[in-house]
């Protein structure tokens, strides 16, 4: 492990797109703390699991979950 490696800074905002919702965070105290989060459902369907085909089935209602869950924590108005 070189010494960036060992001091790389770690993100401060992950988001996770799961099958029935999606988590948004902003970390604090350089990535070691959850500082804010938030979380948004998804309809059944919206999100699948699937090899073959297109993951996500309704993208419109995944980027609004997105953007929803960013807004509630970020002082941003939903669209």
């Amino acid at each position: 492990m070189t010494s960036n490696a060992k001091h790389a800074r770690r993100p401060t905002l992950a988001c996770e797109i799961a099958a029935d919702r999606v988590l948004a965070g902003r970390a604090a105290d350089r990535g070691r703390m959850v500082e804010m989060s938030s979380a948004r459902e998804l309809a059944p369907g919206t999100v699948v699991p699937d090899l073959m085909e297109a993951n996500l089935r309704d993208s419109a209602a995944v980027r609004q979950a997105i953007e929803s869950a960013l807004a509630a924590w970020a002082g941003i108005p939903a669209t």
